[in-house]
């Protein structure tokens, strides 16, 4: 799923937010909790990991 999120440069929350409601409407509610999960750890890779972020938050 990162991959696909890299490759694509899906970099934005809200395209982020539009490919987990895609995920979430082809897969069984059975899944919804793990796919949750897996886009949690990737917003938190690329949202709060980032470089940008990190010198944004020093300079305040």
């Amino acid at each position: 799923m990162l991959e696909m999120i890299l490759e694509r440069q899906i970099f934005e929350a809200e395209d982020l937010e539009e490919l987990l409601q895609c995920f979430l409407s082809l897969n069984s509610r059975q899944y919804h909790g793990v796919i949750v999960q897996a886009f949690s750890e990737v917003w938190e890779i690329v949202f709060c990991d980032s470089p940008v972020k990190k010198r944004a938050s020093i300079r305040n």
